[in-house]
């Protein structure tokens, strides 16, 4: 789930939905999408791996995306397959904090 402003359909919940819709629906909502680099993408596949709440294994994709609202703290991170964005993950302040130091 995304910070408490943000609100995304169902559809973005369980499965993969095109980023197109995912940058329409974020930018409705006076948001908008952050490109992971490679060495945050990297260290983000971990943290997906040990959280308990996410499938096992790794996500999809060979990148992320960071979706936020104006002003909010947190956000929600979408990792990206080709055209596709999925396996949507909360991420608090403190993951936002972390993944500032990977660069």
């Amino acid at each position: 789930m995304l910070a408490p402003k943000v609100a995304l359909g169902a559809e973005f919940v369980d499965r993969c939905v095109g980023l197109a819709k995912l940058s329409a629906a974020i930018n409705g909502q006076d948001g908008k999408l952050i490109e992971i680099t490679p060495d945050q993408w990297r260290f983000l596949r971990g943290v997906y791996a040990m959280n308990p709440e996410a499938p096992s294994g790794l996500p999809h994709g060979d990148s992320a995306v960071l979706a936020q609202d104006r002003g909010d703290l947190d956000g929600l991170l979408f990792f990206v397959d080709g055209d596709k964005s999925c396996a949507p993950v909360h991420a608090p302040p403190t993951l936002l904090s972390l993944m500032e130091q990977v660069r």
